[in-house]
């Protein structure tokens, strides 16, 4: 599972149906999001992160080998 804020899906979901992240009414200081994310599978957390997302770019994450 891979949870972004308080939502969260498969990760194979995510690949058709990727999350959307959006700007907060009272806008980002620079061009970039934080967004935080955790990905766990039977329970068990194998990455948490913080990935800086720019606008309208998709960012795809990948465990490493």
């Amino acid at each position: 599972m891979v949870q972004v804020g308080a939502e969260s899906r498969t990760a194979g979901l995510t690949l058709t149906t990727p999350f959307r992240i959006t700007t907060p009414a009272e806008g980002r200081r620079r061009m970039e999001h934080e967004v935080k994310y955790t990905v766990t599978l039977a329970g068990a957390v194998l990455a948490q992160d913080v990935a800086q997302i720019t606008p309208g770019k998709l960012k795809v994450v990948r465990r490493a080998p």
